[in-house]
C-alpha cells in the first residue's frame, strides 16, 4: 500500500489542521468542536486519522483532559503559522474581491469644505468613470476615528498639519485666509492689527 492511500483526509488537509489546531488552543474537544460549529465526534476523527497520517500520538488522552505529546507540540509549531496563512488567505481574498467590485470612495467632511470637492472629484471621475463616491458630513474628530478604522477611506477639514495623527497621512490641497466680519463701526475694524486675544475678548466669530 502506498503511503498517499493512507492519508484518510487527504482531501480535507484544512478540517484536519483547523480541528487540531483548535483543540490544542481551546484544550477540550468539547470547547473546539463548539469554536468550529462541529459536533465534538466529527473533531475527535479529524484528530484521530491526522495521527494516523502521521503514525503518532498528538495528545495525551485522560477522561476529557487532553495534553500534547512532544509529537504533538513539535507538530502544532509547524501547523499553526500553516493554518493561520490559509485561513487569512481567503479572508484576504475576500476582502479584496468584495473591495474591487464596491468601486466606492468614502469621505468624511463637513459643510465648510464641501464646496472645494466637485473639482477635486470631477478630476478624478473623468479618469476613472466607473468609481463612485459616497460623502458623509461627520465631526472632525469622528471622521478621524473612521479612517483610523477602516470605515472611511479618506477625510478633508480644515486642519493645521501638527494637528494630524501619526498614523495617517497628511496631504494639503487647498489653503484659506480667515476672514473677520464685523460692523463698519466696531472698535476691531479699525485696527489694522489684533490678536485673537483681541477677537476673544470682544466674542467676535472668525470665518474660513
Amino acid at each position: 500500500m502506498s503511503l498517499s492511500k493512507q492519508f484518510y483526509y487527504k482531501n480535507n488537509r484544512l478540517q484536519q489542521l483547523r480541528g487540531f489546531c483548535y483543540a490544542v488552543q481551546t484544550g477540550s474537544m468539547a470547547k473546539c468542536a463548539e469554536k468550529l460549529g462541529l459536533s465534538q465526534s466529527a473533531i475527535t476523527l479529524q484528530i484521530q486519522s491526522l495521527e494516523r497520517d502521521l503514525e503518532t500520538k498528538l495528545f495525551k488522552r485522560n477522561g476529557k483532559e487532553i495534553k500534547l505529546t512532544e509529537d504533538g507540540k513539535e507538530f502544532y509549531d509547524y501547523a499553526i503559522p500553516v493554518l493561520q496563512k490559509m485561513e487569512a488567505l481567503f479572508e484576504n481574498f475576500a476582502n479584496k474581491k468584495s473591495k474591487k467590485h464596491q468601486n466606492s470612495i468614502s469621505i468624511g467632511g463637513n459643510i465648510v469644505i464641501f464646496h472645494i470637492l466637485p473639482k477635486y472629484i470631477k478630476k478624478f471621475e473623468d479618469l476613472h468613470p466607473k468609481v463612485n463616491f459616497s460623502i458623509k458630513n461627520l465631526t472632525r474628530p469622528d471622521a478621524i476615528e473612521r479612517v483610523k478604522n477602516g470605515d472611511l477611506d479618506m477625510a478633508i477639514y480644515s486642519m493645521r498639519s501638527n494637528n494630524i495623527p501619526s498614523e495617517l497621512d497628511f496631504i494639503p490641497i487647498a489653503r484659506h485666509r480667515p476672514i473677520l466680519l464685523t460692523h463698519k463701526d466696531h472698535p476691531l475694524a479699525k485696527k489694522e492689527k489684533f490678536s485673537l486675544g483681541d477677537i476673544k475678548k470682544r466674542n467676535v466669530h472668525l470665518m474660513g
